[in-house]
């Protein structure tokens, strides 16, 4: 990954600054099991495309845009949780001209791969 940065933690909890762009910010919370993942997508960006072998359950916190997942589209707007399935294909798009703000969570298991 591009731009890793420890912000602060320890064995046991680490505060990541994984990306920072002109496409958006990705700050990872890495726990004992879990990622907790916040990525702010700047407006007319989109995420970088991709599929992994484990689920992610993702909060769409702020802002509204589109998640492609698979083969569909779907408008997403604050509030709204999607779960993404192993090994499918998901991006998420930021069409508006503010800030979409959104949190995924995975079961670190397995490093993510983009």
């Amino acid at each position: 990954m591009e731009n890793l940065k420890l912000l602060e933690g320890d064995d046991s909890l680490r505060l990541v600054l994984r990306v920072r762009n002109g496409r958006y910010s990705i700050v990872d919370l890495d726990m004992s099991k879990y990622v907790v993942s916040v990525t702010h997508l700047n407006p007319g960006q989109s995420t970088q495309g991709h599929e992994h072998g484990w689920e992610e359950c993702y909060y769409f916190a702020c802002g509204v845009g589109k998640m492609k997942i698979g083969d569909k589209v779907e408008e997403i707007s604050m509030g709204q949780f999607k779960v993404v399935e192993p090994n499918v294909f998901h991006q998420v798009f930021n069409e508006s001209l503010m800030t979409l703000s959104f949190v995924c969570v995975w079961n670190k298991g397995k490093e993510m791969v983009v």
